[in-house]
């Protein structure tokens, strides 16, 4: 017992742990209000448990990628992971999800620890692996059941290749049996936590769930274009402007690409036999990471469909979290290929592979206080989509007390048996210290983020800020003005030719002008000589009433998603924004009578529509 601890031990003493945990306190710009956030004197709770988060984030992704592929593609998948931008911006920031930051923090400990217990089968890593999956359910149970069961996937997948190859891998894949006992135990551990809630789901009536079918996922899939762009300059001027992040982050995806060809290269060239499984779980998060990127995009929408009669309410943008430490891990594999090269380039690329994460996420540390989201941090939260609506149910919580204490005595028992069990260390339970080569270029990159961030933190570079009544980041400037009380500004269309079965999205940029009251809808229709084709849901500009944000002098960006018909023929369509002022009553409902007044700039009147733009529709 004593020696596992010094060797724990030795493994905190780390110097590329600190360099990573250093790198990692760019993330304390938006919490010190550095970035605009006022009457922040001193951290709060949600701003230290975000920083804590985003640092556990980086070291755990480290001190699980540094078993596997050495510590410098450990340092880089840990700022990879850390400032991914999902993490960054939509977890804390604009979904308020300070429940489930910390479960995406725990994810790369867990997978730290089950490697460790697979190295050597002792108790106080049977136990820690347990404990972490049991932390990781009271963190948030919305999110542990997707986390665990990569996890648990990964696992088996190893363990079943390791039986195939016995005499390769040089392990005995029964640890890895003894991780999924480890993982389940954790689980039904924590059963008081979730299986109330889980047999009431089953029990409770399908209308008193939250769970509408009818619902139009079309805006939260994401075109793999707009996937694999960079992050939009935020813009002070927008009141909503602060939102999700769809994207996977250009030093993300570059890095993991990298990594995946290396490790193929590696592979061909015999590195597989002299470090059994290190290629083997990046091959595994590599094919995942292909498969959540799928689940992202519009051709994803058929599968999503198939899940609605299951009653899960499917929000493709929430597996952004899972995909990014995918990718970091994949990335990991270039601290393999960078080792080996030769002087004269090393230090220059691991300087560059080492700054880009940090500088391609400075626009993302600009968060004005007034934009964000409100804070959702208690502790074992969920998802609304997952809470039954189903009053509290006894029976089910001594079903779950049961389970719980029973799991507690297995885990004892394994512990005990633990103890008397001999089992070596795997042939790469130890990592190579930094190069001094390594050394040089993470200070050098460090160094070239840092001059980055000095240089670039500031409006006009980092963010812009949009007087009153612009909107500068609109692709096409427009100026319509609905009742004297509402102008829109502008709008985003990507391009104007389309394929039958895509996604059209379109951003509207509104801004209020009166002291008005009256709650605008508006739809995006398509339509042909006047003739509606297809529409999108109605909805308030910006998804909330307008009196909500008619005070500000800034603007509201409104999102649109319109799913054009498999069976659209080819043609030129026009796109319109139709509007009516139903302050109390579904868009459906409206009649003609409440058509607002619409002027276009030169002050005449066009209707109750706004014509955007013509577009090209081609044969899906």
């Amino acid at each position: 017992m004593q020696l596992i601890i010094s060797e724990r031990l030795r493994e905190f003493l780390d110097p590329g742990l600190a360099l990573v945990l250093l790198l990692t306190l760019f993330h304390i710009v938006p919490l010190a209000g550095i970035s605009g956030l006022s009457d922040v004197n001193a951290f709060g709770g949600s701003q230290a448990l975000t920083m804590v988060s985003l640092l556990a984030c980086g070291g755990g992704m480290y001190l699980f990628c540094r078993r596997r592929n050495g510590r410098l593609g450990a340092l880089l998948a840990g700022l990879l992971y850390s400032y991914s931008p999902y993490l960054m911006v939509s977890q804390a920031y604009t979904r308020g999800a300070l429940a489930e930051l910390p479960a995406f923090a725990l994810f790369p400990l867990l997978l730290w620890q089950v490697d460790a217990l697979r190295d050597r089968p002792k108790p106080l890593n049977f136990a820690a692996v347990s404990l972490l999956q049991f932390t990781l359910f009271s963190a948030h149970r919305g999110t542990a059941p997707t986390l665990t069961g990569i996890a648990v996937a990964w696992v088996a997948f190893e363990t079943a290749v390791q039986y195939v190859n016995r005499e390769a891998s040089q392990i005995k894949p029964w640890a890895g049996l003894l991780a999924l006992f480890a993982l389940l135990l954790g689980i039904f551990g924590a059963a008081i936590l979730w299986l109330p809630a889980l047999l009431e789901l089953g029990a409770a009536p399908m209308e008193n769930l939250n769970v509408d079918a009818t619902l139009d996922y079309a805006s939260d899939y994401v075109p793999l274009y707009d996937l694999l762009s960079s992050a939009r300059i935020p813009d002070a001027g927008a009141i909503n402007g602060l939102r999700q992040a769809p994207i996977l982050g250009i030093a993300q995806w570059v890095a993991a690409l990298a990594g995946a060809l290396g490790g193929a290269a590696l592979y061909i060239g015999g590195y597989r036999t002299r470090h059994p499984q290190t290629l083997l779980g990046a091959a595994f998060f590599g094919i995942l990471s292909l498969a959540l990127i799928f689940s992202l995009t519009p051709s994803s929408a058929g599968f999503w469909a198939d899940l609605r009669p299951l009653r899960i309410s499917p929000d493709p943008s929430r597996v952004l979290g899972l995909l990014a430490g995918c990718l970091a891990i994949v990335a990991s594999v270039n601290g393999l290929w960078l080792e080996s090269l030769q002087q004269r380039f090393q230090v220059g690329i691991i300087a560059l592979a080492i700054a880009l994460p940090i500088a391609t996420s400075i626009p993302l540390l600009y968060i004005p206080e007034w934009q964000i989201a409100p804070l959702h941090s208690s502790i074992g939260a969920a998802s609304d989509e997952t809470v039954p609506r189903a009053g509290q149910n006894p029976p089910a919580h001594d079903i779950a007390a049961w389970l719980s204490a029973a799991s507690i005595v297995m885990l004892i028992l394994a512990l005990g048996r633990l103890r008397y069990q001999d089992q070596t260390a795997r042939p790469y339970w130890t990592s190579a210290a930094l190069s001094r080569n390594s050394l040089i270029g993470i200070a050098l990159g460090g160094g070239i983020a840092l001059l980055t961030f000095g240089f670039t933190f500031r409006e006009g570079i980092a963010w812009i800020h949009s007087p009153p009544g612009e909107a500068l980041p609109a692709q096409v400037r427009l100026k319509f003005t609905v009742e004297r009380s509402l102008q829109l500004l502008g709008f985003d269309l990507r391009r104007e030719r389309w394929r039958a079965g895509e996604t059209l999205m379109v951003n509207a940029y509104w801004h209020a002008l009166d002291e008005t009251k009256v709650d605008f809808f508006s739809i995006l229709v398509l339509s042909d000589g006047g003739r509606p084709i297809a529409q999108s849901n109605g909805q308030r500009p910006g998804g909330q009433a307008v009196e909500d944000w008619r005070r500000q002098d800034g603007y509201v960006i409104d999102s649109y998603a319109l799913l054009l018909p498999l069976d659209l023929p080819a043609g030129d369509y026009d796109l319109m924004l139709e509007l009516a002022n139903c302050e109390r009553q579904p868009i459906a409902e409206c009649g003609g009578s409440d058509a607002p007044e619409v002027r276009d700039a030169q002050s005449q009147l066009t209707g109750a529509s706004i014509a955007l733009a013509s577009i090209r529709v081609d044969a899906g």
